[in-house]
């Protein structure tokens, strides 16, 4: 794995925590939608109507992308905290 990343960082010159934390980001992203999916399918399964197994899947939805929001911005919170402040200066230099 380190040789892949050290190859890439040779190839983009972009630092190597970076490929680390869009490889984590990817696996966060993936198993939360697998386990929502694997939710949706055992309420599917317990003989409920079309309508409620559509309104649950909607809300686990709701739940799953919010988890991975706050999860990815917790991930990347250190490297964002610079571009929302260049946001900042560019949004207070435009008013």
């Amino acid at each position: 794995m380190n040789n892949v990343i050290n190859d890439l960082k040779g190839v983009t010159g972009i630092n190597n925590e970076y490929f680390i934390l869009v490889i984590i980001s990817i696996i966060i992203i993936l198993c939360l939608k697998v386990i929502s999916k694997i939710i949706c399918k055992m309420y599917a399964l317990n003989k409920h109507t079309s309508r409620n197994i559509f309104k649950f899947n909607q809300s686990l939805n709701v739940i799953s992308n919010i988890i991975i929001f706050l999860s990815i911005f917790l991930l990347w919170e250190g490297h964002l905290k610079n571009v929302v402040t260049i946001i900042s200066f560019i949004s207070a230099g435009a008013t």
